[in-house]
């Protein structure tokens, strides 16, 4: 499906902007933690670690 508009969530430039808006609605700290980098770090050992 094909977007016109841009959103922060494009490209790792928009990461920011989508961390502040979790924040806005809610999330605390260690749920923003998972999202920004938690996440990452786990799928990065899975598969380079593999």
């Amino acid at each position: 499906m094909a977007r016109d508009s841009k959103s922060p969530a494009d490209n790792a430039t928009g990461l920011p902007a989508v961390l502040d808006a979790l924040r806005e609605r809610g999330f605390d700290g260690s749920e923003v933690r998972a999202v920004a980098c938690d996440n990452w770090r786990r799928v990065l050992h899975e598969t380079w670690d593999a």
